[in-house]
């Protein structure tokens, strides 16, 4: 997934799309004030970055290895990608 924050025109409106080729799904959003708009795309944000930080645990565990060992990222994705392998190991 990805995140447009801006759509022309429209200030309070972003659009999250997906980055798989083969579905090009996309959701129009629409807040009802800045505030709530900025507030939503750090959210959101979050979440992709922790995603993405999962798929390098799960794709390149040592590029994960390092990225520990430089503490790149924050603890508390460290803690749930931590959780989430010890359960897909069992």
């Amino acid at each position: 997934m990805r995140l447009d924050p801006n759509v022309p025109d429209e200030p309070l409106r972003f659009i999250v799309r997906s980055s798989d080729p083969s579905q090009a799904n996309s959701f129009l959003a629409a807040a009802n004030t800045l505030e709530e708009k900025e507030q939503w795309l750090q959210k959101i944000n979050v979440l992709l970055e922790s995603q993405q930080n999962l798929l390098v645990a799960l794709q390149q565990p040592r590029k994960y290895q390092e990225s520990l060992a430089n503490n790149t990222i924050p603890r508390y994705i460290l803690w749930i990608i931590h959780l989430y392998i010890s359960n897909f190991k069992r």
